[in-house]
């Protein structure tokens, strides 16, 4: 039997990435860096649950699902576009803490003005989607330079926060931050072949990046719920 993504892999080619887990000529060619995104889409799920209709934090339980279903979907077919819609997720995750910092900082921002910066910023990563490779940089780098954004943000506006709750709220903060940083171990060690065994399609380096991130985004939005989300959050809620 023909692999069923043979076709598309001649028209549109591979990712710019090989994880160790090999591919296997079926519907789901990585079985653990597949499955292991079902935990994102449990999360975002459960965030919706949480939300009880606060618009922002709906907005994030949809991010954190879709997130999970394109990363499902680029792991399950391992083509370059399937890859692209992994950081397309990756992007509505991380745009949408962007824009909160922003708010956050200080920025007047309607309802409608905080969705147009939203996707402005979504827009601009995208637009490094194209831009990197025809400089010679690899994408991941993009989704790196973000995470440091988002860091850089909060250390800018942490002094305010602790100032303005009388006490440090950065518990949850911290966690998610271990949470991310332990993640990107796990997904160096498999890049690099450091932590390699291509046939267990169980457990996987990068399976486990899935899983630890995916915890990390528990404390992400425990923090923004303890915190809110800006000046606005009433507003759009």
């Amino acid at each position: 039997m023909s692999c069923p993504y043979q076709p598309l892999l001649s028209t549109y080619g591979p990712p710019n990435v090989k994880w160790c887990e090999e591919s296997l000529c079926a519907i789901v060619q990585e079985p653990a860096n597949t499955w292991s995104n079902l935990l994102f889409i449990f999360v975002g799920m459960w965030i919706l649950t949480q939300a009880r209709k606060r618009r922002p934090f709906v907005a994030l339980g949809l991010a954190i699902t879709i997130m999970g279903t394109l990363s499902l979907v680029y792991h399950a077919s391992n083509l370059y576009p399937t890859q692209l819609g992994d950081f397309l997720g990756m992007f509505l995750y991380l745009s949408l803490l962007h824009m909160w910092n922003i708010r956050r900082a200080g920025v007047a921002l309607t309802q409608n003005a905080s969705v147009i910066v939203y996707f402005l910023i979504v827009y601009i990563n995208i637009g490094m989607l194209v831009l990197f490779p025809m400089i010679g940089l690899r994408i991941q780098l993009i989704i790196f330079i973000n995470t440091l954004i988002v860091f850089a943000e909060e250390a800018f506006l942490a002094r305010g926060v602790i100032a303005e709750m009388g006490r440090s709220p950065y518990k949850n903060y911290m966690l998610g931050v271990v949470f991310v940083c332990a993640a990107a171990v796990c997904s160096a060690l498999d890049y690099s072949r450091r932590w390699c065994d291509p046939t267990n399609h169980w457990i996987q380096g990068h399976a486990v990046w899935h899983l630890l991130s995916a915890v990390s985004v528990i404390f992400v939005f425990r923090f923004y719920n303890q915190i809110g989300t800006g000046a606005n959050v009433r507003a759009a809620a």
